[in-house]
C-alpha cells in the first residue's frame, strides 16, 4: 500500500498543527506504510494533486475532510485509480458514522491502516454527476442550499440543517412539485425526494436498510400534501418502533416543469437541464476501506 493522504483544510491561511501531522506520519510508519501528506486549500487544486498521485504510483487515497470533500474527489479522480480511505474531518461526517469509522482523525487513520477491508462500493449518478453517500431533490435539497449560503453551518455545525429545515417549514419554502417515473411505480408526484447509499443522513440513521454493496440505493418520496409526511418519516426512522417506508431503487427519472433544486453528498450543486434528472446506481464502482467490524 502506498498512500496519498490529501487533507482539505479549506481556505484558511494556517496549516494543520505540526503535532497532528507528526502523529499521522508516526501511525503510517508504525504500520509499515509509505505516505505523502498534502494539505489542500482550494478545491480547484484537487485534480492536479490526484493526477500527480496517480502518475507517481500511489494506489490508495486517504481523504481528510467531510462528505462534501469525498464528493469532490469522486467527481475528478480517474475511475479505479485509487482505493479510498475516509478520515472524518468535516461537519456531519455521515459516511464515517454509517460505517463505524472513528470520528477522531487519528483513531480513524489507525483503524483504516490496521483493521479494515476493501469493499467495492456502489456509486450513484445523476445526469453527468456522481455521488457516494446520498442525494436529494426539492425541499430537502433547498435546505442544503440555504445552509451553504450563510455562516449558519460554521456556527451551529450539524444543528444547522435542523435550524434551516424549521425555518423553511415556517415559511413553506420552495415546495416545487415534480414527478418520479420508474423505481417500481409508474409515476408519483412529490415535493421532496431523498436517496441514500449509507445509513446516516444529516447526522441521524434514517436509512437502516442501506448497504454499500447491494447494487441499489434506498429512496423515499414525499408527496404533494405538505411537509407532515417528511416529519413523520424522520420520527419513525429515529425511533426504535419500526422501519421507515423506503424503497430500493436502481434507476429512475425525476422531471419538473422548471429547474429542480439538487444536493449531492451534502453539497449544493447546479446541474445542466435539471428539469429532467436521470438517476442510476453504478454497482461496485469504487473501492473503499471500511472497518472490518461494521459495514
Amino acid at each position: 500500500m502506498k498512500v496519498f493522504f490529501m487533507i482539505n483544510v479549506g481556505r484558511r491561511a494556517s496549516a494543520l498543527p505540526p503535532a497532528l501531522l507528526n502523529e499521522f506520519r508516526a501511525a503510517f510508519e508504525g504500520a509499515g506504510v509509505s505516505v505523502e501528506i498534502v494539505e489542500c486549500h482550494d478545491p480547484g487544486d484537487c485534480p492536479d494533486l490526484l493526477r500527480r498521485a496517480e502518475a507517481e504510483g500511489f494506489d490508495t487515497l486517504f481523504i481528510g475532510g467531510g462528505d462534501g470533500t469525498i464528493h469532490s474527489v469522486l467527481n475528478v479522480m480517474t475511475p479505479g485509480a485509487f482505493t479510498l480511505g475516509v478520515v472524518p474531518m468535516g461537519t456531519v461526517n455521515a459516511f464515517a458514522r454509517s460505517f463505524g469509522i472513528p470520528l477522531r482523525p487519528m483513531a480513524a487513520v489507525k483503524v483504516l491502516l490496521n483493521d479494515s477491508q476493501v469493499v467495492a462500493m456502489d456509486v450513484g449518478r445523476v445526469n453527468d454527476r456522481q455521488f457516494l453517500c446520498f442525494a436529494s431533490v426539492g425541499f430537502d435539497a433547498a435546505v442544503v442550499h440555504d445552509v451553504a449560503l450563510g455562516k449558519v453551518k460554521k456556527l451551529l455545525g450539524r444543528l444547522a440543517f435542523s435550524f434551516c429545515t424549521l425555518r423553511a417549514v415556517g415559511r413553506r419554502a420552495r415546495l416545487v412539485q415534480f414527478k418520479v417515473e420508474g423505481a417500481g411505480f409508474e409515476q408519483q408526484k412529490g415535493h421532496s425526494l431523498v436517496l441514500s447509499n449509507v445509513k446516516n443522513y444529516a447526522g441521524v440513521n434514517l436509512f437502516s436498510r442501506a448497504r454499500p454493496d447491494s447494487g441499489d440505493m434506498e429512496m423515499v418520496v414525499f408527496g404533494p400534501k405538505g411537509l407532515m409526511p417528511l416529519a413523520r418519516w424522520a420520527a419513525v426512522s429515529m425511533s426504535r418502533s419500526g422501519e421507515a417506508p423506503t424503497i430500493a431503487v436502481k434507476q429512475f427519472c425525476v422531471t419538473g416543469e422548471r429547474l429542480l433544486i439538487v444536493q449531492l453528498d451534502g453539497e449544493p450543486v447546479t446541474l445542466e437541464h435539471s428539469e429532467r434528472l436521470e438517476f442510476e446506481t453504478l454497482p461496485g464502482a469504487v473501492r473503499v476501506l471500511l472497518p472490518r467490524a461494521k459495514r
